[in-house]
């Protein structure tokens, strides 16, 4: 990850402004034998667990055609549950055959913010568990210890068999978890019947050479969610239960008979998102105008403005470059209305295949380039966010683009280069 703090002129300095929530937990499930979307706010404080239901993934497909029983379907499926934040879609899965559930799986999205279920493509094999991570789907083939990865952006998959090393060979997900150091944690049957195994993988690159299997588990048929400050939260899928489970040794903070809270049965959860300390936009963006691969998020704590720039997948930047202004007419643009991107105030023109870059600005130093006084209003605000992007596969580069806002307002020349306004106050 790269960091920079920019003074004028431009001086770099690492910093990471952005905010640690202290707010509740948010994790999205979908509910066991109605398909419901929920959305759980894990609230330790005493104000309990608050559920909201979001709608049905069934409104754009019917799950009586994968099945002479469509209620026993309901409580195996839809499984494999992701979030990602960037897009705000939750992902999952579903059987290819609709005679054959425990057959490959198709991969969906619900847009947590139309409603709406979207068919995303075919995955390999059974994928009845799930997380993404960095713009790749991750699951483990059910009843193996093979390890999928499916690129949300190319829709290229790839695997690694036998992760285990033999120590768990036949693993009966579960579920899977990923946190932001790219550390994977794994709850799954050993398919012989047997408490649940707790493991987890180091470097994801590497799953073979760092799988542990770190105990087994006091409570079986467990999904999972990491919550904003580490917890692992777990939930018995046949009873409801939602406990927190200790990753360090498997063993649960509360007793398997004390269960923090009583909510709906999952077929699987994914955790959702934490709200920061500081206020947070999240701009998704697009390379050669219609490939959403990263976002551009935003972040204002009352001391700096903080523009983060993120690729997902196989795509990497090779330059950034940053504009902030009071006006849109302030952008550096020729005659004609397109952008000057090499003139913007902010920016590196040599990164090396970087997958992160940050850039915050110090609210004295916005001021004084606005010739702002005290109580003056700083926002709104019109940010230009442009970078350049290649993408690379097999450790070769087979694509370049320019890249910018997905759905900003446009500048007035005859190009898609956009610009978007904060009003983060």
């Amino acid at each position: 990850m790269n960091m920079k703090k920019l003074t004028l002129p431009l001086a770099f300095i690492g910093l990471m402004a952005m905010g640690v929530s202290s707010q509740a937990d948010v994790l999205y499930g979908i509910e066991r034998g109605t398909c419901n979307v929920i959305k759980l706010e894990m609230n330790t404080d005493g104000s309990g667990l608050v559920q909201s239901n979001l709608g049905s993934v069934i409104a754009d497909y019917d799950p009586s055609l994968y099945s002479a029983d469509p209620l026993a379907w309901q409580y195996n499926y839809p499984n494999g549950v992701g979030y990602e934040l960037a897009t705000n879609r939750l992902y999952f899965t579903i059987p290819q055959d609709p005679t054959n559930k425990g057959g490959a799986s198709e991969l969906w999205y619900f847009d947590l913010g139309t409603a709406l279920t979207t068919y995303v493509g075919d995955l390999e094999a059974n994928a009845s568990n799930g997380t993404v991570y960095n713009g790749i789907f991750y699951y483990f083939a059910h009843l193996t210890d093979n390890l999928h990865t499916y690129d949300l952006g190319s829709g290229n998959e790839s695997s690694v068999a036998g992760v285990s090393n033999g120590a768990t060979p036949v693993l009966e997900l579960g579920d899977i978890d990923i946190d932001d150091t790219g550390k994977l944690f794994g709850t799954a049957g050993d398919g012989a019947g047997q408490p649940y195994v707790y493991f987890t993988i180091d470097d994801l690159s590497d799953p073979a050479g760092s799988f542990t299997e770190v105990a087994t588990g006091e409570i079986n048929t467990i999904q999972s969610a990491l919550g904003c400050n580490g917890d692992l939260w777990v939930n018995r899928t046949i009873s409801g239960e939602f406990f927190i489970l200790d990753k360090s040794d498997g063993t649960l903070t509360i007793d398997s008979a004390t269960p923090v809270f009583l909510g709906p049965q999952f077929n699987d959860l994914a955790a959702g998102f934490c709200e920061p300390e500081d206020t947070t936009v999240r701009i998704p963006l697009c390379a050669g105008q219609h490939t959403e691969m990263g976002a551009i998020i935003v972040s204002y704590d009352g001391s700096d403005l903080c523009v983060t720039y993120e690729t997902y997948g196989d795509w990497y930047m090779v330059q950034t470059h940053l504009s902030v202004q009071q006006d849109p007419a302030d952008f550096p643009q020729t005659g004609s209305g397109n952008p000057k991107v090499g003139h913007f105030e902010y920016g590196d023109d040599w990164l090396d295949f970087s997958q992160m870059e940050e850039y915050c600005i110090s609210v004295e130093d916005l001021m004084e380039k606005f010739g702002l006084e005290e109580g003056d209003p700083l926002f709104p605000l019109y940010i230009a966010a442009h970078t350049a992007v290649v993408r690379v596969v097999d450790g070769e580069v087979v694509q370049g683009e320019t890249a910018w806002p997905c759905d900003g307002e446009g500048f007035p020349g005859r190009n898609w280069a956009t610009y978007f306004m904060i009003d983060l106050e």
